[in-house]
């Protein structure tokens, strides 16, 4: 690769780490609907506040049932098998939802394409 080539791909990568660097992620940003991906899991808004985002994950599903003769399972469930069951259903939602503020989002990326 020529100096001039590795020159502009240098500079490509310093100007997106300069963008994310600044940018900072607002609720504003987010709508009702919109997946994003936290820690290596995936998340669908589903309310955004003044200074917060609610969300519940939807990749994977982790489910703990408690029985009536006291046992307890639990089980990992894909995004599919999830949405099949009407885990995703809502609101209210079977699923936790999480509530995320400002200094969270800084850790939040969009996967979807959609206009906030």
């Amino acid at each position: 690769m020529s100096k001039s080539a590795f020159d502009k791909i240098e500079a490509g990568l310093n100007d997106a780490l300069d963008y994310a660097r600044n940018s900072s992620l607002k609720p504003s940003n987010f709508h009702i609907g919109m997946e994003f991906e936290v820690n290596g899991g995936t998340f669908r808004c589903t309310d955004v506040g003044t200074r917060t985002v609610v969300a519940i994950r939807i990749d994977p599903v982790e489910i703990t049932t408690k029985h009536s003769d006291g046992t307890v399972t639990n089980a990992v469930l894909s995004r599919a098998e999830a949405e099949n069951a009407g885990w995703f259903n809502g609101p209210p939602y079977a699923l936790a939802e999480l509530v995320f503020d400002e200094d969270d989002l800084q850790a939040h990326f969009r996967i979807n394409s959609g206009k906030p």
